[in-house]
């Protein structure tokens, strides 16, 4: 919205943040004014709209000459006024500069995935600038597409939800840095890794990577992969997901008495061979609002007890690990001939269990974009709802072949409409019989296509 004058403020509710939104000529003449209003808790700064206005190009990447110091100017007026200010961007790059400077809190949605966005605030800075006129912060922040709190700073990422998520990416634990870029890379989860991909020297720095990074920006999106089970790094995992647990617990009763999303601990646990200590594990963090697993099986035990784990309410869904897999029993990780058995037990039992369909292993070869597909598509011709991805060029490939066709989308609302029109019992439907195992197709097809 563009600034509307003083009467817009005593309109607005009181409990969302009133921020004049600066993107204008006039809005930078009368910021004095603006920020004098009654009742305004600080400005956000549109840079796009401000530099057409500037007569620069319509690019908030631009960061040099007129928009540069008109940026400036805004935030020493807000600094000087004790008021918050944020701003909009679209490029990583831009939103790094603007957090170095100071910004309260920045609106990051990039080009390819606009509204696939990441909201990254920064609670210590917004509390310093109330510091001397405000004892109680502003709880929520409202604008159309996104609310997030900050108490703590959660953010909430649009992504799917775990049982039609396609894609999962994972991110070594001790790279945060590429955190966001991985969030932002399209993938419909994100998997801060502590296991394979971080060595034993890294593990502890990436312990603390990962628990600041999830605590400040939880996610139903976001998985931290712990080390198995026995292991002399579980221990230690251990105590990060303990301490991750009470950070997020005093927000935990508030957050779903406002919303049906849930502040629980999500992890992926490779390696799982049994249930009763799955179990003990899960108590042993003992999180209030429980802890969701995707339960990695990488061993012919595994397999073996994978209807018996699979069973567990804190398990949501099944991912095959081929590498160790092959390794357990000397097969070739390259055959699908060899894995194929395996595949075949893991979508099995996660039909017999009432799992959605389980993510497949890892493609391994990066500069071969015809087996990412190969095996992707082979995968969910097998029975299989994603897969998991080592890198972000990964992500799309696999986010397509595990999307319903332009064609099946089209079969689906013929199937819903054909039986919504026949009420209860079996109809056909151009010389095919539609019954519930079918309709139940049709519908997770428009599932995955929304």
């Amino acid at each position: 919205m563009l600034y509307g004058g003083p009467d817009y403020f005593t309109h607005a509710n009181d409990t969302i943040l009133k921020l004049a939104m600066i993107e204008t000529l006039a809005g930078m003449k009368n910021l004095d004014s603006i920020l004098k209003v009654d009742g305004l808790d600080g400005v956000f700064i549109g840079p796009g709209d401000l530099s057409l206005a500037l007569g620069l190009p319509p690019s908030p990447h631009y960061t040099d000459g007129p928009l540069k110091l008109a940026l400036a100017k805004i935030f020493k007026a807000a600094r000087k006024h004790k008021k918050m200010v944020g701003i909009f961007c679209t490029s990583l790059d831009f939103s790094e500069e603007m957090k170095r400077l100071g910004y309260d809190f920045i609106v990051l949605a990039n080009d390819a995935y606009l509204l696939r966005n990441i909201t990254t605030h920064w609670a210590k800075a917004i509390r310093a600038a109330y510091a001397s006129s405000r004892e109680n912060l502003p709880r929520f922040i409202l604008r159309n597409w996104v609310k997030y709190s900050f108490q703590p700073a959660l953010t909430t990422m649009p992504l799917a939800p775990t049982k039609l998520a396609r894609s999962f990416l994972f991110v070594p634990g001790d790279r945060p840095e590429r955190f966001v870029k991985a969030i932002g890379s399209g993938a419909d989860a994100v998997i801060l890794d502590l296991e394979d991909a971080v060595g034993a020297s890294a593990k502890p720095a990436a312990r603390q990577a990962v628990l600041d990074y999830v605590s400040q920006n939880y996610s139903t999106g976001l998985w931290i992969r712990i080390n198995a089970v026995g292991t002399a790094a579980h221990a230690d995992d251990l105590a990060l997901l303990k301490e991750l647990s009470k950070r997020l617990s005093p927000y935990a009763t508030e957050a779903s008495a406002k919303s049906t999303a849930q502040t629980s601990i999500q992890i992926m646990l490779p390696k799982v061979e049994s249930r009763a200590l799955t179990d003990k594990m899960v108590d042993d963090v003992s999180h209030p609002e429980g802890v969701k697993i995707i339960a990695q099986i990488e061993s012919a035990l595994g397999l073996d007890q994978a209807r018996d784990f699979a069973q567990s309410p804190h398990i949501t869904r099944l991912a095959f690990g081929s590498i160790d897999y092959s390794l357990d029993l000397g097969l070739s990780a390259e055959d699908d001939n060899a894995l194929m058995h395996a595949r075949s037990h893991i979508v099995w039992v996660s039909r017999l269990t009432g799992l959605p369909a389980p993510i497949d292993t890892v493609t391994v070869d990066l500069k071969n974009s015809a087996l990412i597909e190969h095996d992707a598509k082979l995968a969910k011709h097998m029975g299989f709802g994603g897969k998991l991805c080592i890198h972000p060029s990964q992500v799309a490939p696999v986010n397509q072949a595990f999307s319903p066709s332009a064609k099946e989308i089209a079969w689906a609302e013929q199937v819903i409409e054909a039986s919504a029109a026949a009420g209860d019992g079996a109809v056909n439907m151009g010389g095919q019989m539609i019954d519930r195992p079918v309709l139940l197709r049709a519908q997770r097809i428009l599932d995955l296509a929304s």
